[in-house]
C-alpha cells in the first residue's frame, strides 16, 4: 500500500471512469475529485465543505451508528447533534462498506457530556481508494459532524472480492496525522478514554497517542479494559 501526498493526486490514481460515472453524479464526482487534491485535510486552514460531503457519501450506510448527541427542552422536544443530510443512492447499495476503526472520547466537560469521535475507513469504488473519516456528535468542533481526513491506496485490484486484504496500518497513520495536527495547531490534550475499539485495538491506539503526545502526557488516558477492571 502507498500514501499519495503529491500534487495532482487524481492523475496518479488507477481510476475506473466508466464505473465512476455509473455510481456518482457529476456534482459528487466534482466534490470527490476536489477533495482528493485537497488532502490531507487541515481543519484550521481548509474549507471543510468537500471533506464533509465526501464523508457523508462514504458513511451513508452507517449513519445510525455514528456519534449522536441530544438535548431536550421543557416541552420534551429533542434537538439532535447530527441530522441525515445525504441519502444513499440505490445504485451504490452494497458497494460502500465502512470499516469501523476506533471511537475515542476527547474529554468529559460535565456529567454525561462527552466528546466522542469515531473513525472509519471506506473503500470508494471507481476511485480505488480507502477514505478515512472522523465523526463527532455535533458540529461545534469543526462546523460539521463528519470529515474525510485523507485516503490511502490499496494494491489489491478487486477490494470488493477480497475484503480480508484490508490492513489498518495506513488508516492508523492518517488518524495519527489528525491527532498530531490537533495537538500542534490547537494544543489539544490527548483523548481521555477509548469508548470502543475496532480494527485499531486499544494497545495500538495507546501507542499512537504516546507517539503524538509523549508517554508521560498520555499516562492519564483510560482504555475500556482498564475501566472495566476498575468497576
Amino acid at each position: 500500500m502507498q500514501s499519495l501526498q503529491q500534487a495532482n493526486k487524481l492523475d496518479k490514481l488507477n481510476i475506473d471512469k466508466q464505473l465512476i460515472q455509473s455510481l456518482y453524479s457529476e456534482d459528487e464526482q466534482s466534490v470527490i475529485e476536489q477533495w482528493i487534491e485537497q488532502t490531507p485535510i487541515k481543519a484550521d486552514h481548509d474549507n471543510l465543505t468537500n471533506a464533509n460531503l465526501v464523508a457523508e457519501i462514504v458513511l451513508s450506510t452507517v449513519h445510525g451508528e455514528l456519534p449522536q448527541w441530544a438535548v431536550f427542552d421543557q416541552n420534551h422536544h429533542a434537538k439532535w447533534g447530527r441530522e441525515l443530510k445525504l441519502l444513499l443512492l440505490k445504485k451504490r447499495d452494497g458497494l460502500l462498506n465502512p470499516v469501523f476503526l476506533l471511537m475515542i472520547n476527547w474529554a468529559d466537560s460535565g456529567p454525561g457530556m462527552s466528546w466522542p469521535e469515531s473513525y472509519y475507513s471506506t473503500y470508494l469504488p471507481g476511485y480505488n481508494i480507502h477514505v478515512v473519516t472522523a465523526s463527532q456528535d455535533c458540529e461545534e468542533m469543526h462546523g460539521f459532524t463528519d470529515e474525510a481526513i485523507d485516503f490511502f491506496v490499496s494494491d489489491e485490484s478487486d477490494w470488493i472480492a477480497n475484503p480480508e486484504a484490508w490492513k489498518n496500518e495506513p488508516a492508523a497513520a492518517i488518524i495519527k496525522y489528525w491527532w498530531a495536527w490537533s495537538y500542534e495547531k490547537w494544543n489539544q490534550y490527548p483523548w481521555v478514554e477509548i469508548f470502543q475499539e475496532g480494527e485499531i485495538s486499544e494497545p495500538e491506539a495507546q501507542s499512537i497517542c504516546d507517539e503524538v503526545w509523549g508517554r508521560r502526557f498520555c499516562i492519564l488516558t483510560v482504555t475500556t479494559s482498564q475501566k472495566n477492571s476498575m468497576a
